[in-house]
């Protein structure tokens, strides 16, 4: 579920700056404490422009 909320962040970021933005790749590196590194490589064709997304995500934790 946190990766859906993760995409549909992104796209709606995405959208809001009136571009066309294509993921070209997400990637996912677990850390300490629940908390996940996620990176976020998206591109808009037209302008040939490139942005790399860094950001912490709290993962939900197992009882």
């Amino acid at each position: 579920m946190l990766k859906l909320r993760t995409v549909v962040l992104l796209f709606a970021v995405a959208s809001a700056a009136r571009a066309d933005w294509k993921v070209l790749s997400v990637e996912a590196e677990p850390g300490r404490a629940g908390i996940e590194h996620r990176h976020v490589a998206v591109e808009e064709t037209a302008a040939g422009r490139r942005a790399d997304v860094h950001f912490a995500a709290k993962t939900a934790c197992a009882p």
